[in-house]
């Protein structure tokens, strides 16, 4: 299954023509220990941040679109795992790309 989601996300990157300079796995991440436990997880990172997990990893920095894609991204991986159990359970699947519209951040 981890290597499953690992395809959701990249065919989904791709359908949403996403510009993708990450990687999906980081053994020094919070899902690491799931991973390890073959509980499935994905690590998503859209491009390599150099404030990552150091001091200068403030709210300044964080970039709406990246934050906008990454959520938009999981939403519809969420809604391809559940058509893959609905087709398994010979029901309807959910149809159609989902994007959020709001780019704006929230005051802090």
């Amino acid at each position: 299954m981890i290597s499953k989601i690992t395809d959701i996300a990249e065919d989904n990157i791709k359908e949403l023509g996403y510009k993708y300079g990450g990687h999906f796995n980081s053994r020094l991440s919070d899902h690491a220990p799931f991973e390890a436990e073959g509980i499935p997880a994905v690590f998503i990172q859209f491009d390599k941040d150099p404030y990552y997990h150091t001091d200068e990893d403030t709210l300044d920095k964080i970039d709406p679109q990246n934050i906008k894609e990454t959520a938009t991204l999981v939403l519809n991986m969420l809604m391809d795992m559940n058509d893959t159990k609905q087709e398994k359970q010979n029901h309807k699947p959910l149809k159609g790309k989902v994007e959020f519209e709001n780019q704006q951040m929230p005051k802090m």
